[in-house]
């Protein structure tokens, strides 16, 4: 196999068209090729749009979207009184949803909120969460597993 930190393919050099990875999130379908791996480039998966809807019941938030298709990644977050600085602190709630519908049974402590952002999957990678009042890309520190 590959080495999956340099992307070199062991000596003697593993036969072309074995599958490697490269480490690298803009590729994808990497092989083997004369002793490197690589892989083709691609376009990150589009954003999901701005039809993010969230309904609580008396048993659990209901979060929606109708931006098609997935997979998904859903993300919460939390923050909480208006002393509190914003920080995004989400985490993966749901990885690899294949239906714009996620339930959230959670309820946040006193004080707090939740927060919902929703990605995008393809083949390879994962969109970015959404873009901040700046226009910039929403950090994402601890990204679902890719299904």
């Amino acid at each position: 196999v590959c080495n999956t930190v340099t992307g070199i393919c062991p000596n003697p050099a593993a036969p072309d068209g074995t599958t490697c990875d490269d480490q690298n999130a803009t590729t994808c379908g990497d092989i083997c090729t004369s002793a490197v791996c690589a892989g083709q480039p691609v376009p990150a998966p589009a954003a999901i749009d701005n039809s993010l809807r969230v309904d609580k019941t008396p048993s659990d938030a209901t979060i929606t979207w109708a931006d098609a298709p997935g997979p998904y990644g859903v993300y919460r977050g939390s923050n909480g009184p208006g002393g509190t600085p914003w920080s995004y602190d989400q985490t993966c709630l749901a990885p690899g949803v294949v239906v714009p519908e996620v339930a959230d049974p959670d309820i946040p402590a006193p004080g707090l909120f939740f927060y919902y952002l929703i990605t995008r999957f393809d083949q390879c990678r994962e969109s970015i969460p959404g873009v901040d009042s700046s226009q910039n890309p929403i950090p994402n520190a601890l990204p679902c597993p890719v299904p």
